[in-house]
């Protein structure tokens, strides 16, 4: 059984006392209550189930591209990537040469 839940749920948790933090720090949970719970058949099918009061955001929707689990690169970006990696050039040279 998986439970699937909007990327905005939860609560942010701060360890950090705020005069002790260094970096300015942003979170987007908004302790969003949207979640699905989907259990695999035994004959490969999906059972989904979701309650009536989870069904519905508390944030406005954003783009995709957003969150970097849609990030892609495409395959010169990989083919540069790779030979950056190869030839030990420093991660943050190749994050610079990929935003051009």
């Amino acid at each position: 059984m998986k439970y699937l839940i909007c990327k905005h749920g939860d609560a942010y948790c701060n360890n950090i006392k705020d005069k002790e933090r260094i970096r300015k720090r942003r979170t987007f949970k908004t302790e969003c209550p949207v979640s699905i719970k989907v259990r695999e058949m035994s004959d490969g099918t999906w059972a989904v189930k979701y309650k009536e009061s989870h069904c519905t955001h508390n944030h406005k929707a954003r783009r995709p591209s957003a969150f970097k689990e849609h990030c892609q690169l495409i395959e010169e970006q990989l083919t540069t990537v790779e030979t950056h990696f190869e030839t030990r050039v420093p991660a943050s040279h190749s994050v610079t040469v990929l935003k051009r």
